[in-house]
């Protein structure tokens, strides 16, 4: 896992001691996107700072980052208004992430208002609802030509890549069937969307993530 190190947002009144107590009140570190428009090629999905957000405080925060996105994001054809559908529903909630920057962050970084993340509690998040439906159908349709599965899938995406990413994990005795899986899913998706197929039984950190933060496809 890389290191990485991300500016925070917070309020000039807050200290080191106030949000670490508003941890227990709520509080969480979310960080928002916003899309960069690319002619032709898929367009790219730029981070906020990591803004520290009260109980109650989230909505003034997302709107800036949609805002940008309504006026600009859509110029990047053919791709661009699929992102900002995406994103603008994804900025609604944001990207919590607050685990990992309270297990990271020290007195002398928030004096920065900077975080250094060494220790990731957070490999996943939920797949947004239009791509979890595609997925859906495709490993449905699956099981219904080719056999069910052993146990349900499960997905989420990957946050530590440039790329989105999109792990998939099989059971066991699923694994054979990711080959198939591979080609099906691109009738469902465009082609800048990586999956990545996992076997559940691996004693991995990807994978133990993934069982934790990821979702159940129901396929039956």
């Amino acid at each position: 896992m890389r290191i990485h190190k991300y500016k925070l947002k917070i309020p000039k009144d807050e200290t080191f001691e106030s949000i670490m107590l508003e941890r227990d009140n709520g509080a969480k570190f979310v960080f928002y996107e916003y899309v960069v428009p690319r002619p032709i090629i898929a367009p790219g999905r730029a981070p906020s700072k990591i803004y520290f957000v009260k109980k109650g405080d989230h909505k003034r925060y997302y709107r800036k980052y949609n805002l940008i996105t309504l006026l600009w994001g859509w110029w990047g054809l053919p791709f661009g208004p699929v992102y900002v559908y995406k994103v603008v529903a994804n900025n609604k909630k944001g990207n919590n992430v607050t685990e990992d920057v309270y297990e990271n962050l020290t007195r002398e970084d928030f004096e920065q208002r900077l975080v250094v993340i060494k220790t990731v509690a957070t490999l996943f998040i939920p797949v947004d609802k239009s791509s979890f439906r595609e997925l859906t159908k495709c490993l449905k349709k699956h099981s219904q030509k080719r056999g069910r599965f052993t146990s349900n899938p499960i997905a989420g995406l990957y946050i530590d890549s440039e790329t989105p990413t999109i792990y998939i994990g099989l059971d066991a005795n699923d694994m054979d069937k990711k080959y198939d899986l591979k080609k099906e899913v691109y009738n469902y998706f465009y082609s800048h969307t990586k999956f990545e197929f996992v076997n559940l039984s691996d004693d991995t950190e990807i994978v133990t993530k993934l069982k934790q933060q990821g979702t159940y496809i129901q396929c039956d």
